[in-house]
């Protein structure tokens, strides 16, 4: 539909004059491309490409440099001088939104260019924009302006010029392709959008007005706002609005200018600028003893209701089905090993019940994108807390209980405190190693699970074990192949993406009916058994833990162990907030400090009803966020591909929702015994080797193995050397076995101390052995790579 009703008149020698004056007279200031006065006196707007070279991918400048040299003539005077940092006048992006105004936006399935512009030109016909006796006209316009230059732009979008006769005023068709196409754009990334315009004649001999609108355009597209608008948008008011209010934030338009119907209000966040502002803010030590306290209640409520409102989307269900299983499957294995490590003082039923319970309290408290519950540092100082009630010849479950309350205790002390601002050191360097480490935890116990089946059915019934891997197996393979079908031309876009989304539902249910089908009397595979009396503690005891029948010395002496504990938690909790919310996620700001709060108060409950001690889980965190985020290919600043994040659309929902069903299947705990143990596997090991496929440290161990003269082109390959990126690589390794030696060995209890001293290694030891430089550029923060399809075809 047109976005406005209004009939603008375009004055277009007042206009390129007008333009002409802005860009001479503030030329160092508003644009960074010098257009010299003989561009006004050039014959035609379309210039040569046979001479333009391309020796890189393209970056956003030379992507901008390219649209102006297809819009500027070839006339030798007439050339472009690129500044750094361009942003456009005033007058160009006004120029640029009455152009739009005249427009409409629309999405096809057509992958040949010929047959877009018909549906492009076709489409203004029926908004009645344009003549139904200029359609020949227009279309055989834009043919004539492909057939001389086809090479598209790059980043994603192009543009096209028709020139028509007879035609009163210019007219936008904002074209999106439901199957991205490539045009031989030389960043090698497949066209996305085509803004088509249709000019009249007087254009084709006055090129300033094109020249600018193409430079602004460019520069609107590199704006993730923008870009992320266009990706989604369902019409050009709406798309019209978000760039409005970019353009607002940005100062370059006032509320009055914004000409539109309904100017869309900005959501709160949505802002690249301010979001971007927000997180460098949140770990920004603050005034005052409860400065940074202050700070996250402050942020915590201006986001909140859109944690609540940002839910409903198309991404909700399967998002919220993906990670149940996700977190019921991890409570019965933590259970049942916890249990074996407390002689059943603490079991299944207390990993359930704290899931359940605390997984609601924080869902509705803490932060949206964060899944609590046993994680395995917790589990191996669980054990640590055993052998030490043995050593002081006290009750476990009283001792577990008084370090539980004394870690709540100080870590609402450390959030209203705000010690939390400490993880601005957290750097990439101790990002990778704990991120790897965790997903190698994650890969060692499925792959310990199947081991385990082997030795206990490869005499007896080796079909039970042979079955056992076909099931991890087809799992793992049919989870990432659905999820690569985002990225396949075969289906609708609609179907590939739910099949996407519910890849691995898809998968579980397939290789679930598989083992329905295969099992016999002699093939019985283990399955997910949860206890038929949930509500009573495993080991029989009462829910309340008597406390204070413990020692009043033990009890004091029990804030020690605590102490590491609270280092613990604060560390594992605090990373994988950091690994989470990393601002190129697109998701709101975190709060660290008040989230602290949060976990705090969960351990004061877990301590009185020995429940289970939870925290931030890294694995099932990172797949909550990418199963509720939007996502596109895109060059990085090397030209390679990458997956970005688009949107995510965050929220407290699908959290909420996934602790209540943990909840409800306590209560049919029997429609369970069909889900096969090693399907469940199958998804752990998949989420593990996904953690560290898309982690940079991956990447450079893969490099430590190639010839040098074959590596890929990354950034940091071609400003720092060989040496250092070795040595950095190699450190991070040592450390990784080193942590893994700690956590696994008799001296456990020093882990989170050894996790603490991580930053040291960083801003202490490297620089010995790395320079300052080499060092900044291995431990800055970019865009990870999609590297699955390579790892799993």
């Amino acid at each position: 539909m047109p976005v406005h009703e209004t009939d603008y008149s375009f004055n277009l020698d007042d206009m390129s004059t007008e333009i002409e004056i802005e860009l001479h007279s503030e030329a160092s200031e508003v644009s960074d491309y010098a257009v010299s006065p003989s561009i006004a006196r050039a014959p035609s707007v379309l210039g040569s490409l046979s001479t333009f070279q391309y020796t890189k991918s393209l970056s956003r400048s030379s992507a901008k440099l390219q649209a102006l040299n297809r819009v500027h003539s070839s006339h030798p005077e007439g050339t472009f001088s690129p500044e750094p940092e361009y942003i456009p006048s005033k007058v160009e992006v006004h120029t640029l939104l009455e152009f739009f105004r005249r427009g409409a936006l629309f999405e096809t399935k057509e992958t040949e260019i010929s047959a877009i512009f018909s549906s492009a030109v076709n489409n203004l016909v029926k908004e009645k924009l344009l003549s139904p006796l200029l359609f020949s006209p227009a279309y055989q316009a834009l043919i004539r302006s492909q057939e001389a230059y086809a090479q598209a732009v790059g980043e994603a979008f192009d543009f096209s010029l028709g020139y028509v006769e007879n035609l009163d005023e210019p007219l936008v068709a904002v074209t999106r392709l439901e199957h991205p196409v490539n045009f031989d754009a030389s960043d090698n990334v497949p066209t996305k959008w085509i803004f088509v315009f249709l000019l009249p004649l007087a254009y084709e001999s006055n090129p300033v007005v094109m020249v600018s609108i193409i430079n602004t355009l460019t520069y609107l597209m590199s704006l993730d706002a923008v870009h992320c608008s266009a990706f989604l948008a369902p019409d050009l008011e709406t798309f019209l609005g978000e760039v409005e209010a970019e353009l607002m934030d940005r100062n370059l338009i006032a509320a009055a200018d914004c000409a539109s119907p309904k100017p869309k209000k900005k959501d709160v966040g949505f802002s690249e600028k301010t979001r971007r502002a927000e997180f460098i803010a949140s770990l920004s030590p603050q005034k005052g003893i409860f400065g940074e306290f202050i700070k996250d209640c402050k942020r915590f409520g201006k986001y909140y209701k859109r944690t609540w409102t940002n839910a409903w989307n198309g991404k909700l269900l399967a998002s919220i089905f993906f990670i149940f299983f996700a977190v019921l499957a991890p409570a019965v294995s933590f259970g049942a090993i916890i249990g074996e490590v407390t002689e059943n003082a603490i079991g299944v039923n207390e990993c359930l019940i704290s899931a359940a319970v605390l997984g609601i309290f924080y869902a509705i408290f803490g932060n949206p994108l964060i899944v609590i519950g046993a994680t395995g540092p917790i589990l191996v100082f669980t054990r640590l807390i055993m052998d030490l009630s043995k050593l002081w010849e006290v009750d476990f479950l009283q001792l577990y209980g008084w370090i539980s309350v004394w870690t709540g205790v100080c870590l609402i002390i450390i959030g209203l405190l705000g010690f939390s601002t400490l993880m601005r050191y957290a750097t990439r360097f101790l990002d990778e190693i704990f991120s790897s480490l965790i997903g190698l935890i994650f890969i060692y116990e499925a792959i310990k699970y199947l081991i385990k089946v082997f030795s206990d059915h490869e005499v007896y019934e080796p079909e039970t074990a042979w079955l056992t891997l076909v099931l991890q197996l087809g799992t793992l393979y049919l989870s990432r192949r659905f999820v690569a079908l985002k990225k396949s031309k075969y289906l609708s876009k609609t179907l590939r993406t739910i099949i996407a989304d519910l890849g691995t539902i898809i998968s579980i249910i397939l290789m679930t009916t598989l083992d329905v089908i295969v099992e016999d009397n002699h093939t019985v595979t283990d399955k997910l058994i949860l206890p038929s009396d949930v509500w009573s503690p495993t080991s029989g005891r009462d829910w309340l833990v008597p406390l204070f029948d413990m020692k009043t010395s033990v009890i004091l002496l029990s804030i020690l162990p605590a102490l590491l504990q609270t280092v613990l938690v604060v560390i594992d909790h605090n990373i994988t907030v950091h690994l989470v919310y990393h601002v190129d996620n697109k998701c709101m700001p975190p709060v660290y400090s008040f989230d602290l709060i949060v976990i705090g108060i969960t351990c004061l409950f877990t301590g009185p009803f020995g429940l289970v001690v939870s925290c931030g889980a890294t694995v099932r965190s990172i797949n909550l966020l990418f199963s509720q985020s939007v996502t596109e290919i895109m060059p990085d600043e090397d030209g390679k591909q990458v997956t970005r994040v688009i949107k995510c659309y965050d929220n407290r929902v699908s959290n909420l929702v996934i602790h209540i069903l943990v909840f409800c299947a306590l209560l049919a705990s029997s429609i369970f015994k069909y889900l096969p143990l090693g399907v469940l596997q199958g998804v752990f090991l998949s989420m593990g080797i996904s953690t560290i496929i898309n982690n940079q440290l991956f990447e450079r161990v893969m490099l430590l193995f190639q010839e040098k003269q074959l590596h890929n082109v990354h950034s940091y390959l071609r400003t720092v050397c060989s040496k250092s990126i070795n040595i950095f690589t190699i450190i991070q390794v040592l450390l990784i076995g080193f942590l893994w030696l700690v956590k696994s060995s008799a001296f456990a209890i020093v882990f989170p101390i050894v996790l603490l001293l991580l930053p040291l290694v960083r801003f202490k030891i490297l620089p010995r052995f790395i320079p300052e430089n080499d060092l900044a550029e291995l431990d800055r923060e970019e865009e990870a790579e999609d590297h699955e399809d390579d790892v799993l075809n």
